[in-house]
């Protein structure tokens, strides 16, 4: 859904760039190749499975030397019938989207500490999942909150079970990432929905991404799939409306620095200037993101003014790191349908429509148990 409103070593320059059983030669052995005319390398299938995908590379602020991604299934072999697809997919974002990232390098040090927040509603089926998955992140954060909103499953046994922090909230996703932040200890913040994978490293690619001043707010590149089968289509849209959905309306903000970003990839900040900005705006059911996003821009950090920063505050699209997001909904709904949806309620709150009339388009399209 989208809207508008108000240090690794360096990969060689000749390195075949490989997936696990697909070889994809770089520029310059294709040229040497297409000179000798001999048949450039390409045989077999990558592997792909549900927690199969490991992105390595520079962090966020190591763009000079990105590393190849990897695809393998879960055991390390075997053939998957979307590999070659998803090896295709990934491809392109390496070759064609990373190059036109800028980031930031910060020194090695250690990062500042991160809490991760987790609203939920209903997530007793992934709850378990997403848990387990942060706490093997590394570094690992401060602390993991998860912000329950009510449910009527088992999802705050759960959490609770396995050590994290719990808090109970009013319903509403802006309400409960709110109330997590307010309980926050980290310096930094990153608010991930229960069905989103971020990125091992998400400490220190979040640390460096914030290491520019000017940055006010993040997110990853997200990778949609659901049942091991990836949504091309949906992850590419993801990505490239990043810039096409501001540009039309709103070109100078999106040269000063506005990306719009959505809740499934990751969005991270500092406390400090989420603190300042006054957070989330909770009379909104949806499109919250998309409204942090602009006025986190049009606001700048908490220090712009002591650090004599110029400007409007920055967001930034990590292109080396991606996070892993179910689509469930897509997958349920089509691609096609879920575009419109997403349309009709971005394209109503661009245009100033009241809490009232999304809550009520929010209820009417939305039916399912996790809204």
């Amino acid at each position: 859904m989208f809207s508008l409103r108000n240090p690794p070593s360096p990969t060689p320059p000749n390195k075949t760039f490989a997936f696990k059983k697909l070889r994809i030669p770089s520029r310059a052995n294709r040229a040497n190749a297409a000179r000798s005319k001999t048949k450039l390398p390409c045989s077999g299938h990558n592997s792909c499975g549900r927690n199969a995908v490991s992105v390595s590379g520079g962090g966020a602020g190591g763009g000079a030397g990105r590393t190849p991604f990897r695809a393998t299934d879960q055991d390390g072999d075997g053939p998957n019938r979307h590999g070659f697809v998803h090896g295709i997919a990934v491809l392109a974002i390496t070759k064609i989207v990373l190059p036109m990232g800028s980031t930031a390098r910060a020194e090695d040090s250690a990062p500042k500490s991160l809490s991760i927040i987790v609203p939920v509603l209903n997530e007793e089926q992934c709850i378990e999942s997403i848990i387990n998955y942060l706490k093997n992140l590394d570094p690992m954060p401060a602390e993991i909150i998860v912000v329950d909103g009510g449910s009527r499953d088992k999802t705050v046994n759960i959490a609770r079970r396995l050590g994290v922090t719990v808090l109970l909230s009013q319903r509403g996703r802006a309400k409960q990432m709110n109330a997590g932040a307010g309980k926050s200890k980290g310096e930094h913040l990153c608010f991930l929905h229960a069905d989103t994978e971020p990125p091992k490293d998400l400490v220190r690619a979040v640390d460096r991404a914030l290491a520019d001043r000017r940055v006010v707010l993040g997110g990853f590149v997200s990778y949609v799939d659901h049942n091991g089968r990836p949504f091309v289509f949906s992850t590419l849209n993801s990505l490239l409306k990043t810039w096409y959905v501001p540009f039309p309306f709103r070109p100078l903000s999106v040269v000063r620095g506005l990306r719009i970003l959505f809740g499934d990839q990751a969005l991270f900040c500092r406390k400090s200037d989420f603190q300042h900005l006054g957070g989330y705006n909770e009379e909104l059911p949806i499109m919250e993101d998309a409204d942090l996003c602009i006025r986190m821009h049009m606001e700048g950090g908490a220090d712009f003014k002591s650090q004599n920063l110029k400007g409007r505050g920055h967001v930034r699209l990590v292109l080396n790191r991606v996070a892993r997001t179910s689509g469930r909904r897509i997958g349920d709904w089509g691609a096609m349908k879920a575009m419109v949806i997403y349309n009709i309620i971005g394209l109503n709150w661009y245009f100033g429509a009241s809490p009232e009339k999304l809550h009520e388009l929010y209820n009417r399209l939305y039916k399912d148990s996790h809204r």
